[in-house]
């Protein structure tokens, strides 16, 4: 399985992002009113997706 492999993520977020069944990022359907391609050449993938949704909303320590 591939969340015994992160133990720190399965330490920290506990059953709040399951790393066995990722939430389906790199299929989304873009809005018609995004007209700029942003991700030539660096696709989107869930793995990827996950990691900044988890960066981005993540608490920050000092």
């Amino acid at each position: 399985m591939i969340a015994d492999s992160y133990p720190n993520v399965t330490a920290t977020f506990s059953d709040k992002i399951d790393l066995n069944n990722l939430s389906n990022y790199a299929n989304l359907s873009i809005p018609s009113y995004i007209t700029k391609d942003n991700i030539a050449g660096n696709p989107v993938t869930d793995k990827g997706a996950t990691l900044g949704r988890v960066l981005f909303y993540g608490k920050t320590y000092s």
